[in-house]
């Protein structure tokens, strides 16, 4: 909120100097609504407790998979020819 404050008074500040609406005044007052919706954003818990879930990965898993790679032109692949 502060933030917000601060580039709507240098907006006006600017302002007030050159005597006409500059785009730099007007990038003050563009900007002047991201601060306030960071600010205002709610913090969700679903998002905090996704990130602490962690899924272990036993050996076992590891003993399923096949020991040797199967043939392509068993598997129904195509052989590409150059």
């Amino acid at each position: 909120m502060v933030v917000s404050v601060i580039l709507i008074v240098l907006s006006l500040l600017r302002f007030s100097m050159e005597g006409s609406i500059t785009t730099e005044v007007w990038a003050y007052l563009l900007l002047t609504p991201l601060p306030i919706a960071i600010a205002l954003a709610p913090e969700t818990q679903s998002d905090l407790e996704s990130q602490s879930e962690v899924e272990e990965w036993g050996d076992s898993d590891l003993d399923e998979l096949p020991k040797e790679a199967v043939d392509p032109l068993e598997a129904g692949f195509d052989v590409p020819v150059l």
